[in-house]
């Protein structure tokens, strides 16, 4: 059983009532009439939210709560014997594939002679809301410590707007399975009536074909929200702000990069290139900017990445 906090000790969701007054007006706005039972007609149930919000509004939510340094919960400290359990609700944990890595550390769709395996581990729920999308810090299968340290921050710390819960069961996939007597102890210790088991062949298919539809979903989170850090981006380099435009341009690159590899049809990958290019262009111009911090040589890597992208793109 892990060690037990005091309720002064113990970690919640972040303090509301501590945000400045324009963050707590921001998410208000975004996210106050936010119901996932509303929309949980399938897909990404934010995702829907989100696109019928308007962006500007999106961008204000967006730069407030990039100003904020919110702790997560020590995982190794967290007591989840308090964690409420729902009824009725059932979680996934799955592996995807998720490209390919070169001996070089480059990011690749396609197969190459010396490229090693990447995936992703998700855990998803009932509304196939993702509670936690992790990445191993290594190519190649995923070690039994990540997963065990995944799962726990699906519980603790899951990804807004989800909060701290438990299911009633969770369902391990079974490419999991050589990981299970290191996940065992700490499953058996959380409280009832939480269950797991391995899912079943026939369930494998299900899941399968459910992670298939969230790939749809995330290729088009993806696009929309590496659109609101562009966004963000130009701002800041109006601002002449270096630093927060390199960061917002990064974090749209990988918001792409992980869109690129949810098998995005043939149109959505045009897209998805199509603005990697102008990202990568535009992080170009950022490092060129006058002051502390010019690099031209990261520029000049970044210009080359866009023209990779796209050769038709001619900022870079």
């Amino acid at each position: 059983m892990p060690p037990r906090l005091s309720s002064k000790q113990r970690t919640k969701d972040p303090p509301v009532a501590d945000m400045p007054e324009d963050t707590k007006a921001a998410i208000q706005k975004i996210l106050g009439d936010y119901s996932p039972r509303a929309n949980a007609s399938g897909g990404s149930d934010i995702a829907r939210h989100l696109a019928d919000k308007d962006p500007a509004d999106i961008e204000k939510l967006m730069a407030a709560l990039s100003s904020m340094d919110i702790p997560e919960p020590d995982l190794d400290m967290f007591d989840y014997s308090t964690v409420p359990v729902k009824n009725k609700s059932f979680w996934v944990m799955q592996l995807t594939p998720d490209g390919f890595v070169t001996k070089d550390g480059q990011f690749v769709q396609q197969y190459t002679p010396g490229c090693q395996p990447n995936f992703q581990l998700i855990v998803y729920d009932e509304r196939s809301s993702f509670r936690v999308s992790a990445t191993p810090p290594q190519p190649g299968m995923p070690s039994s410590a990540f997963i065990l340290t995944s799962f726990k921050r699906a519980i603790a710390c899951p990804l807004p707007p989800l909060r701290q819960s438990l299911p009633s069961q969770l369902i391990i996939a079974l490419k999991l399975s050589p990981h299970i007597d290191t996940l065992r102890p700490f499953l058996n210790s959380l409280p009832a009536p939480f269950e797991w088991r391995l899912e079943t062949p026939e369930e494998a298919q299900e899941v399968a074909e459910g992670v298939c539809d969230r790939n749809k979903e995330g290729v088009l989170t993806g696009l929309f929200t590496a659109e609101s850090e562009k966004t963000l981006g130009n701002q800041a380099v109006a601002r002449k702000d270096r630093l927060k435009a390199v960061r917002h341009y990064t974090e749209a690159i990988e918001c792409l990069q992980d869109a690129r590899a949810q098998s995005p049809t043939e149109d959505e990958l045009k897209k998805i290139k199509s603005l990697v290019s102008v990202c990568y262009a535009n992080r170009a111009a950022a490092w060129l900017m006058e002051g502390t911090g010019q690099d031209p040589k990261k520029a000049l890597e970044d210009a080359e990445c866009a023209v990779r992208f796209d050769e038709t793109y001619g900022k870079a």
